[in-house]
């Protein structure tokens, strides 16, 4: 008896902790999805391509010239692309390939 009502009581959390879960992935994705439509509105140019989006994680292609305009119009768009009552904050890196980027702490005028 004591081993049927664990399994229920596991089963029942699991699918309790599942349905938070979706719900916040969902909201999440929502808001990458309008955050991506913005920034594409903004970056004009050919050569900047958004080549890979993983969870809630962006990465752009950019010539190293565009680099300091990129980054800003990537910045106030993902933070400002929906209101709500607590701020969106973004971590920005960069570098050569995935594995060796840094994090942008500060950007220069």
């Amino acid at each position: 008896m004591y081993i049927s009502f664990f399994f229920f009581w596991f089963f029942k959390a699991q699918a309790e902790r599942q349905a938070v879960n979706t719900t916040i992935q969902g909201t999440a994705a929502d808001i990458a999805k309008k955050a991506i439509i913005q920034v594409e509105k903004c970056l004009t140019d050919n050569d900047i391509n958004l080549i890979l989006h993983i969870h809630d994680e962006l990465i752009y292609e950019v010539p190293i010239n565009k680099l300091k305009q990129v980054i800003k119009i990537i910045k106030y768009n993902m933070e400002n692309c929906i209101k709500l009552n607590i701020p969106l904050y973004v971590k920005l890196k960069t570098g050569n390939c995935w594995g060796t980027m840094t994090e942008i702490n500060t950007i220069n005028n």
